[in-house]
């Protein structure tokens, strides 16, 4: 049978038990905020060229 609200406790488990254990390494947070700056600072950079060669084309009078 599976529990529901009302059949669990009251009380929250207040026990610092796990206080020191990590699930996750600080180096994996970091690589990864670091990948996801990477990323973005490509993208503004693809996005400046882009803009950059539009505006080249609009200004180009020449038509074909």
């Amino acid at each position: 049978m599976r529990a529901d609200i009302l059949s669990r406790k009251d009380q929250v488990d207040i026990k610092n038990d796990n206080k020191d254990i990590k699930i996750l390494k600080d180096e994996l947070w970091t690589r990864r905020v670091s990948m996801k700056a990477k990323i973005a600072m490509f993208r503004r950079n693809q996005i400046v060229e882009e803009t950059i060669l539009l505006e080249e084309i609009w200004k180009n009078s020449t038509r074909e």
